[in-house]
């Protein structure tokens, strides 16, 4: 029984290597794993979007008597996650480069910014709570 194992990392890459490119050697083709890539962080696109764009219209129609969330709860509620999403896409690459663990000096550095950023949102999460920003009555 012979198991398969990937490699996670590039150790070598070469955008002009056609051998890469067609497979040879026994590889999976990189023509193959670029249109597995694309097509699903399309589909994550999309539906990332689709979630983002149906929680702004659906929050809007959230009925008043029922949830008891005036016209500034809900644009609240639409703005917070907005730019909680927003900041995160700022610490996309880090966090790559994190997971990815080349293992030089940086990564630390990422590692604590990763950290600081997720405890600032804890933080405030905390503070918001405390406040009583998610009473609603």
């Amino acid at each position: 029984m012979t198991i398969l194992t990937r490699d996670r990392n590039i150790e070598h890459w070469d955008a002009e290597d056609v051998q890469a490119w067609e497979g040879t050697e026994a590889k999976t083709p990189g023509k193959e794993v670029a249109r597995r890539n694309l097509i699903w962080s399309i589909f994550a696109e999309h539906v990332g979007f689709s979630v983002w764009s149906i929680w702004s219209v659906m929050v809007l129609f959230m009925p008043q008597a029922t949830y008891h969330i005036d016209a500034a709860g809900k644009f609240y509620l639409v703005a917070v996650l907005f730019i909680l999403f927003d900041i995160e896409t700022v610490f996309l690459i880090p966090w790559a480069v994190v997971f990815m663990g080349n293992g030089t000096a940086t990564t630390g550095f990422l590692l604590v910014e990763m950290l600081v950023f997720i405890l600032v949102l804890f933080v405030g999460y905390i503070y918001v709570w405390k406040r009583g920003a998610f009473q609603w009555d």
